[in-house]
């Protein structure tokens, strides 16, 4: 029993210096994390200077636009109709230049073109 309580003990010391090891992995790894974060606001700050420059050359290549100096006139129109009145939603006067109205395809109303041919007979029969 005396030798089961002396492995107890070594396997216990043995733990004791696996845990150590993995405490002092855990802080080389947080150091190296602390590292990354410092590395990662350098660079950071440096992607900031960067875009900084890029608009002052920017501006300095493609200046912005000049301020407006002149007063804007309006043009009198006395029948007040809008130029833009010829575009409008009203019926055409007249249909020469409207394209024609096309059907949906037949897959898309799900009448095969058997069916579809006999209706438009059955509406030329009619007229």
């Amino acid at each position: 029993m005396g030798r089961k309580v002396e492995d107890t003990g070594k396997k216990t010391e043995d733990m004791g210096r696996k845990v150590e090891d993995m405490g002092k992995k855990t802080e080389d790894m947080g150091k190296k994390t602390e590292d990354m974060g410092q590395q990662l606001k350098s660079t950071n700050e440096n992607l900031e200077n960067v875009k900084q420059e890029v608009a002052t050359l920017k501006e300095k290549i493609e200046p912005s636009a000049p301020p407006i100096t002149a007063v804007a006139v309006t043009e009198s129109n006395p029948t007040e109709a809008s130029p833009y009145s010829i575009a409008t939603l009203s019926k055409p006067l007249s249909y020469t230049n409207v394209e024609p109205y096309f059907d949906r395809p037949a897959k898309e109303t799900g009448v095969s073109e058997e069916a579809e041919l006999v209706m438009i007979n059955a509406k030329d029969e009619k007229k």
